[in-house]
């Protein structure tokens, strides 16, 4: 599919896991990334992501020689089988709040967790 944006709402210590994240988007055009943060511990994790991706661009570029990329790769798939692309709508239903909790709760409001409001009697 085609992916605009992209929306992570924690850091990743691995710089793999991060590309493989923010790699969804802008496959075909374009795209917008944005990592959300909390201060401390989160934001040092990513910033250590960050070096360790610069560390491994860098090993990359200078060691090229090193890597051998395979051009007439057999192919993977048997012969008999022809990969089909199919496309798919799919229609979602509005979303409505509290709709989730409505269907959870069993009858008569009280979960027995004991959590609920008591009367003396």
């Amino acid at each position: 599919g085609e992916v605009d944006l992209i929306v992570c709402f924690d850091a990743q210590q691995s710089p793999t896991r991060m590309i493989q994240r923010l790699g969804r988007t802008g496959r075909k055009r374009d795209g917008r990334c944005v990592i959300l943060l909390t201060e401390g511990s989160e934001e040092q994790m990513y910033t250590t992501s960050l070096e360790k991706k610069k560390y491994i661009f860098r090993v990359i570029n200078e060691k090229k020689d090193m890597f051998h990329m395979y051009v007439n790769n057999s192919r993977m798939l048997p012969p008999n089988v022809k990969p089909v692309v199919q496309e798919q709508v799919m229609t979602i239903a509005p979303f409505e709040r509290g709709a989730a909790e409505k269907q959870q709760r069993p009858a008569g409001g009280g979960g027995g967790g004991g959590g609920g409001k008591r009367s003396k009697t």
